[in-house]
């Protein structure tokens, strides 16, 4: 019978959510209609019963109590994906709005809009690739060629005996300049990190194509789809590229967290840079050619000088043709296709979203855009922001915080914005006056795209560099910007009923969307942003006892995550205690945010069933501060395919995030009246803010 019920809730729950997807695709959201409210209410009732396990004790652990259910359902190698969790969904459902506009017909409407037809002939060139790659790969070589060739292509003439006249250092310089790529060195223009009213010019380590098993793999396979070359000799090729890229990255410091942030900038007269590496290449020379300038500014900083340092020995042993191979397959790196892709919409979608992330997300954010989530957004902001200004004004740190450093920190905490990434101000006119795209090339539309990103930089000093990655502009988490004190909210987070609804209870919309952003507020009081202060600036504003009080918790943490068990090895998470201040700051912010609302905005509480309690779901089994922490937790359902578990970035794995910070919550334990001494109410408990 159990079973029998399980399968009768995951039924209503499909149905349910197939009606909430229809009244979706059409924008039919009237939930002034009784009916639509009741679909969107009951939907989500369901999913929240579906993934739970009302078999495992809450206080046993929290992370299988709330979602063991979805591990079965979402299960990652059954469905054959990396991972599935709530925040792909959303993903996904931002992709699949892309797609359809994509692919939509032009109407004679839509074909007024002159920048979306290019952006659809873009998508169209990518497309293209499919059935003509003969005319991309010679394409592809016409680009390329411009700065060099492989060595491999010229095997048979014997050429590296004559390819020691290549200029590696010009190239670089003139791919910085036309495409803004960096290769070898970072060459980045940026606010000044000791003074944000100006920009410096900062050299340091480069992104690098790291050389995991299936990285190899890729690459293997795309020099024997351009090149022809025998599948040996492509992975041998391969391998010698990313060796050498493996040296480069051997000099860079293993440990880049904040506490080094200072001791890797180092600010030096220009001169003196260009003295310190004359021996390897002439750094005047280069910068005045990278930055279309004869003047160099009087100082610049180096990062990760150790980088630097090796990378002079790692040039000087190399192989020139080596460094050409290399230099050239960064190049190719944009332009690259993937021929074995079982889903060429989905590859170039996601290649137009790359090169037009702003601009569709402008558009696709037209189709679902609501003033009142927008409002509602702002005011929850406020409600988060100032329930951490009431911990600071309050004695809530005083023990371990001075009065100096609390002040330091209020005033760093008022100058927070908050910046929805609309992009209405954006003057998407400029970028695309004159961009030729061609639906059938391309290769010279990226080249083309690239080429006018960095022609609007007319003083390259004087504007910041730009950057390709769409990780900001379509993402769909929060980002806090340590160098400009914000929190930049992507659409994608106010895409309709996947996290919110104006018509949930406002516990759902305190645990899930105030989570986030007090998540990301409390970034900029992390280990890494409490060294900056509300201009973005690095700033020592700590005292050396509260300093040391904040290693001490810091470091209670690191102890706390280092003994979860992940696998059958010990995580190593000593590089992500920032995310782990930040989880376990933000859940007590946001049901500090959520208790005062509900205990001051005078919300009726019917005791005997006479009227609705708008604060729960009628068909579930829990008051409010019950479904606060469910929903809290099932924020984090997610299943991660078995093969990719030991790459999990600077987070916790979701289950660790969970169990984590609700453990070192008294209200938690509270509001499910866990024992002491149980898993989810240990003695010990870490606690920052």
């Amino acid at each position: 019978m159990k079973w029998l019920t399980y399968r009768t809730d995951l039924l209503l729950k499909t149905l349910l959510l197939l009606c909430l997807k229809g009244l979706e695709a059409q924008n039919k959201f009237d939930l002034r209609n009784p009916i639509v409210k009741a679909i969107v209410l009951n939907s989500k009732a369901a999913s929240i019963k579906a993934w739970m396990d009302a078999k495992i004790n809450p206080c046993d652990n929290f992370f299988e109590y709330s979602c063991n259910n979805w591990l079965r359902i979402n299960s990652a190698a059954t469905l054959e994906l990396y991972n599935t969790n709530n925040f792909e969904e959303m993903s996904n459902a931002l992709l699949f709005k892309i797609k359809n506009l994509l692919n939509q017909r032009e109407s004679e409407e839509d074909h007024q809009n002159k920048h979306m037809h290019k952006v659809r002939a873009f998508y169209r060139s990518c497309l293209s690739t499919k059935d003509n790659r003969e005319a991309y790969v010679k394409a592809l070589k016409l680009m390329y060629r411009q700065y060099g060739e492989f060595s491999f292509v010229e095997r048979s003439r014997k050429w590296h005996l004559l390819r020691n006249k290549f200029d590696w250092w010009s190239v670089m310089a003139r791919l910085n300049l036309n495409y803004g790529k960096s290769v070898i060195l970072s060459l980045d223009i940026q606010n000044d990190v000791k003074n944000s009213n100006r920009t410096m010019l900062y050299l340091g380590p480069p992104a690098l194509l790291v050389g995991e098993p299936f990285v190899v793999k890729r690459i293997a396979q795309q020099m024997t789809a351009i090149f022809e070359l025998p599948a040996a000799e492509a992975l041998e090729d391969t391998l010698r590229i990313l060796n050498f890229e493996a040296e480069l990255s051997e000099g860079g410091s293993s440990n880049l967290s904040v506490e080094t942030l200072e001791e890797l900038l180092s600010r030096y007269p220009m001169p003196e840079v260009a003295k310190k590496y004359a021996n390897y290449f002439d750094m005047e020379k280069f910068l005045k050619l990278a930055l279309n300038t004869s003047r160099l500014p009087e100082e610049i900083y180096l990062y990760d000088e150790a980088y630097l340092k090796n990378l002079a020995k790692v040039l000087k042993n190399a192989a020139p043709h080596t460094i050409e191979d290399y230099i050239l397959w960064v190049l190719l790196d944009d332009y690259l296709v993937d021929f074995n892709t079982q889903n060429w919409q989905e590859f170039c979608g996601e290649k137009t979203k790359t090169y037009f992330g702003k601009f569709l997300s402008h558009e696709v954010y037209k189709s679902f855009r609501n003033p009142e989530y927008e409002q509602d957004l702002k005011e929850l902001w406020q409600e988060i922001k100032q329930a951490f200004m009431r911990a600071l004004n309050d004695t809530n740190y005083d023990d371990w915080m001075s009065p100096q450093v609390k002040q330091a920190a209020l005033k760093k905490l008022r100058k927070i914005r908050l910046v929805l990434n609309t992009y209405d101000e954006e003057n998407f006119d400029l970028f695309f006056k004159d961009l030729h795209i061609d639906p059938q090339n391309y290769v010279a539309n990226i080249e083309r795209i690239l080429l006018k990103l960095e022609s609007l930089r007319t003083d390259k000093m004087a504007k910041q560099t730009a950057s390709l990655d769409a990780t900001q502009e379509m993402s769909f988490t929060p980002i806090y910007e340590n160098f400009e004190n914000t929190i930049n909210i992507p659409v994608a987070l106010l895409q309709p009923f996947r996290l919110w609804s104006p018509v949930y209870p406002k516990a759902t919309k305190y645990a899930t969307i105030g989570f986030l952003l007090a998540h990301e507020m409390i970034h900029g009081f992390d280990d890494m942003g409490r060294h900056y202060d509300g201009q973005g600036q690095l700033s020592d504003w700590w005292d050396k006892d509260s300093s040391r009080e904040f290693e001490r918790r810091r470091q209670c943490f690191q102890q706390q995550y280092n003994r979860y068990i992940y696998g059958s090895d010990v995580e190593d998470m000593e590089a992500s205690q920032a995310e782990n201040i930040a989880d376990n700051g933000a859940i007590q912010l946001a049901f500090a945010a959520y208790y005062h609302w509900r205990t001051t905005e005078n919300v009726s509480m019917p005791q005997n069933g006479d009227a609705k309690n708008t604060e729960v779901f009628c068909k579930l089994p829990y008051n409010e501060w019950q479904l606060f922490f469910i929903s809290f937790a099932q924020l984090w359902c997610s299943d991660v395919h078995p093969k990719f578990k030991d790459l999990q970035g600077t987070h916790a794995p979701s289950k660790y995030r969970v169990i984590g910070s609700l453990s070192n919550f008294e209200g938690f334990s509270q509001v499910f009246q866990c024992p002491s001494g149980s898993e989810m109410n240990p003695s010990t408990k870490c606690v920052i803010y």
